[in-house]
């Protein structure tokens, strides 16, 4: 099973600071002013109340048509942890998911 690899499975996409809204500025700036100005409890209360809760699949996640892999829809406007993310790291979820389909 090969790892290193991006499948497109999405698990890396559930939870984790992913913005549950577009309204909501979960970027390390924004943390650390509202943490400077009200506090840490405050800002990782905010944190929580704005992200996806960890396990649930991101609303800006999109299935492809394969039925299988996906996409993000808002790519280029993703939350800094979405950008920070190494799609290239060690996937073994990802390798295990795909095979579960037949994709490697």
């Amino acid at each position: 099973m090969e790892t290193g690899k991006c499948y497109r499975c999405g698990y890396c996409c559930g939870g984790c600071l992913v913005p549950k809204d577009d309204e909501s500025d979960l970027s390390p700036y924004h943390l650390a002013s509202l943490a400077s100005e009200y506090g840490e409890a405050y800002a990782r209360a905010y944190a929580r109340e704005h992200s996806v809760p960890a396990g649930e699949r991101c609303p800006w996640l999109m299935t492809n048509p394969d039925g299988v892999t996906t996409s993000c829809s808002v790519y280029d406007k993703r939350s800094a942890v979405c950008r920070m993310h190494n799609a290239n790291a060690d996937c073994t979820i990802g390798s295990i998911v795909m095979k579960a389909y037949g994709y490697c």
